[in-house]
Parts: structure tokens; C-alpha cells; sequence
């Protein structure tokens, strides 16, 4: 298993491929979300209820694409959903593959070249949630975004609508403050502008008047 593991990884770098996918830029905002992974899958379940209680409402619009998530069978489900996806890609922001917890053995599908090869070559960001804290899997590695469960990945994708949603607000606080900024400026040239008319006015008065006492005193 060690040694498939780490064959890939040569085979990947020595192609100049083991980055693709990581290099792909985040979506600002994920809110479509293609997920591979089996309907009763435990990790499935967490992750659809980080996203569908997250404290802040945020809406997420997700759907399912069924997989077996071990063995060799895996392999094979994996990738042909990937390249059904592939055919709906404009649908979609990025894809999650999750699942519960398992053993070293029944993880050792995501190690496989082709498996991992469909990742890295995948035109959308791939994020992965599949349930261990040891012996990180190719599929892992490569990944634009890895987590260590279904549930953290949910929470990094809350996480990418709350830095946003605190940025528009931060912005909202800069345009409000800036607005009223120019107001008040706006108002001390407009008290400039009438006392300035005012002075005009009164010295205009003052000397029409003079004008005048000259004139009736020269009648």
C-alpha cells in the first residue's frame, strides 16, 4: 500500500501534474456543490447538516453524485461520476468527496493513479472530507482543499461565505463612512459659499445706500 502510495506521487511530480488541481482558484463564493459519496453515507450526513444549519442561513444548493467509497469499486464509481460532472461542470463551483472513517486498507483505492489522476486533471476545484486524521491518501493531497471529516470541510465551506459576507460588510461600513465624510464636506463649503453671500450682499446694500444718500443729498 506504502509503496502504490508513493509510486503515484513520483508518477504525478515527474508528469508536472501534482499541483493542477490546487492551483485552481477558489471559488469566492461555493454555493454549487457537486458531492460524490454514497446516500447513506454517515459523512454524507454530517456534511449536508454543517451546510444545512449553519448559524448565518447561508443557502447551499448541493447534489448528489452516488459512489462506493472503498475498494475497488470505488475506483471505478469515483471516477465515472467525475466525468459525469465533467459534462455538467458550468452547473456547478466544486466538487466535495466525502465519507465516513475507515481503515488503512479500505482507503487504499485513494492512492490509485487513475483515481488520482482524474482529480488532478479535473477542470473544477476538488475538496476532500473522507474521515481520518492519520496516513494523508494522494487523493488528499492533491486536492484544492483537504479536510480531516465531512464536518470540517462543511465548516470551511460556512467559513468562505462568512469571510465574504464580513468583508461586504466592512466595505458597506467604508462606503457609509466615506459617504457622510463627503456630505459633511459638502455642507461646510455650501456654509462657506453662504456666508460669503451674505458678506457680498450686505456690502452691496451698504453701498447702494451710500449711492443713494449722495444722490438725495445732491437733489
Amino acid at each position: 500500500l506504502e509503496r502504490e502510495k508513493n509510486e503515484t506521487i513520483e508518477k504525478l511530480k515527474k508528469e508536472g501534474i501534482f499541483n493542477n488541481n490546487k492551483n485552481l482558484q477558489f471559488p469566492l463564493l461555493p454555493k454549487r456543490i457537486a458531492v460524490i459519496s454514497a446516500e447513506t453515507s454517515n459523512g454524507f450526513m454530517d456534511f449536508k447538516k454543517v451546510l444545512d444549519e449553519n448559524q448565518y442561513g447561508y443557502k447551499f444548493l448541493y447534489y448528489l453524485f452516488p459512489a462506493v467509497l472503498q475498494g475497488d469499486d470505488a475506483i471505478r464509481t469515483i471516477s465515472y461520476q467525475l466525468e459525469m460532472i465533467k459534462l455538467y461542470k458550468k452547473y456547478f463551483d466544486v466538487v466535495v468527496i466525502v465519507r465516513g472513517g475507515g481503515g488503512h486498507i479500505s482507503l487504499s483505492c485513494y492512492n490509485n493513479y487513475q483515481l488520482v489522476k482524474a482529480i488532478v486533471d479535473f477542470p473544477l476545484p476538488i475538496l476532500t472530507g473522507i474521515g481520518h486524521s492519520t496516513n494523508e491518501t494522494v487523493v488528499e493531497m492533491v486536492a484544492n482543499k483537504n479536510a480531516i471529516t465531512p464536518t470540517k470541510l462543511g465548516e470551511i465551506l460556512v467559513d468562505s461565505f462568512y469571510k465574504f459576507h464580513q468583508s461586504v460588510l466592512s466595505i458597506e461600513g467604508e462606503i457609509i463612512d466615506f459617504a457622510q465624510e463627503k456630505i459633511d464636506e459638502a455642507k461646510s463649503d455650501v456654509k462657506r459659499i453662504m456666508e460669503s453671500f451674505r458678506m457680498i450682499s450686505a456690502n452691496i446694500i451698504l453701498e447702494e445706500r451710500g449711492k443713494m444718500i449722495l444722490f438725495k443729498d445732491k437733489l
